[in-house]
């Protein structure tokens, strides 16, 4: 049984069938994922000048974390770790919030009114747990809202993803 590949676009870049979203739509992303690009390569260039205590760059992933976010709804959840800054921004958190935390000062972790994102868990795997109790506290009240956490094969490891 031959299965072809599920593509949107031909290897020539040429639109295969009708196009998932809107050009609008399209072009607001993708200028969410290069705004993440060039705060990574900032911070990270911050953080070798010694501006930044630590800084965890995610370059590479800018794609699942600003899709992910795209899919969400202002009532919805957003619980990152230190790796998820393109999510977490591209659902509230501003990235003035991310830099302050990296230095040490305490309101970077002060989430603004209305935005429904946690500031930065730095425990590997710590904010799963975080995201199943907004999502279970979301059930209990009758809500439809969800909670999205990210993270990668070392949170997969911890007890608390099991």
């Amino acid at each position: 049984m031959s299965h072809e590949p599920f593509q949107i676009l031909a290897p020539d870049g040429t639109l295969r069938g009708v196009a998932p979203l809107e050009a609008a739509e399209i072009r607001r992303l993708y200028e969410a994922m290069l705004s993440a690009r060039v705060f990574d390569h900032k911070a990270s260039a911050m953080q070798r000048q010694g501006r930044l205590a630590t800084y965890s760059p995610f370059e590479g992933q800018e794609a699942s974390q600003i899709g992910a976010v795209a899919a969400l709804s202002p009532q919805d959840w957003v619980v990152g770790s230190y790796r998820d800054g393109a999510a977490m921004w591209m659902h509230g958190y501003p990235w003035r919030n991310l830099l302050l935390g990296r230095t040490g000062d305490e309101r970077g972790g002060q989430t603004p009114e209305g935005v429904r994102v946690l500031p930065p868990s730095i425990t590997v795997g710590g904010h799963m747990i975080h995201a199943v109790g907004l999502a279970w506290g979301e059930r209990l009240l009758g809500s439809d809202g969800v909670a999205l956490t990210l993270f990668g094969d070392g949170a997969s490891s911890e007890g608390d993803f099991h």
